[in-house]
């Protein structure tokens, strides 16, 4: 739109209820997966819905969307070698998204090949001291003023 356009209509048509389906998808669509681990629920929910909000899967499943998205992205984004220590539980979710996000593809194939699963723990160890190491610690003595 111009920078200038002093008189300017918008008109939208909106389609009628008849052509708009609701779609209500409800914990019970997941009911077969019950007896899986959470992490095999929510990649099942991913893979059978894949493209479903991760609001609606973490509704679906009851687990938190930062989990949701942090395996939906694994399964996504992540090399081969991640997926396949997702799928088997090899680790926690955390560590595999931080493994997966910080480092190159080609330095977390060298990692894993040379050091397997403990790449990435070793990773998360070795992160969260140096975030620690950097974030500036709180001192919380309290000064009673009389």
């Amino acid at each position: 739109m111009p920078k200038n356009a002093t008189n300017v209509t918008i008109m939208f048509q909106l389609p009628d209820e008849s052509s708009i389906q609701k779609v209500v998808v409800e914990k019970k669509v997941m009911s077969d997966t019950a007896n899986l681990s959470k992490t095999q629920q929510v990649i099942a929910a991913v893979e059978r819905y894949p493209s479903m909000r991760i609001e609606s899967v973490a509704h679906m499943t009851g687990l938190s969307r930062t989990y949701i998205g942090n395996v939906k992205a694994i399964l996504k984004y992540g090399i081969p070698e991640l997926q396949e220590m997702l799928r088997n539980e090899e680790t926690n979710i955390t560590y595999l998204y931080r493994f997966m996000t910080h480092l190159s593809e080609d330095d977390q194939r060298e990692l894993i090949k040379k050091y397997g699963v403990y790449a990435v723990k070793n990773f998360n160890q070795y992160f969260g001291k140096e975030r620690g190491y950097y974030t500036p610690r709180r001192n919380n003595t309290t000064i009673n003023v009389l």
